[in-house]
């Protein structure tokens, strides 16, 4: 199948985005935290394989908004675990986001949550 040259074309967007990766095996050690996963109702952005055991490439994505303000994709998930993301990302960036770039302020950060075991 041959490339789509309108995508080509049209390129990249221009705005610019942040990823982070946060391991937090703990997330999914919360029964709520997997239910939520498997099946809220809302879109989850997962490779977690609902009704198997959590593993190690059971990745979720949530979206935070660079305010830092505590609004994102997935704000319905366990109050205490998006808190800790949201918390997370300002011990990064600054409680205010000072530390996030300009250029980057345009677009929600992109976290990764893994469940990484050592």
């Amino acid at each position: 199948m041959p490339l789509v040259k309108s995508v080509l074309d049209r390129g990249f967007d221009g705005r610019h985005g942040l990823y982070e990766i946060i391991n937090a095996p703990e997330f999914f050690d919360d029964p709520d935290f997997i239910k939520y996963i498997e099946g809220s109702g809302a879109p989850v952005a997962t490779w977690h394989v609902p009704g198997e055991p959590a593993g190690p490439f059971s990745d979720v994505l949530v979206f935070v908004d660079p305010d830092l303000s505590g609004d994102g994709s997935n704000t319905d998930m366990p109050q205490y675990i998006w808190d800790t993301i949201v918390e997370a990302l300002k011990r990064r960036y600054g409680p205010e986001a000072d530390g996030i770039p300009g250029g980057f302020r345009s677009s929600q950060i992109c976290v990764k949550l893994t469940n990484i075991r050592d």
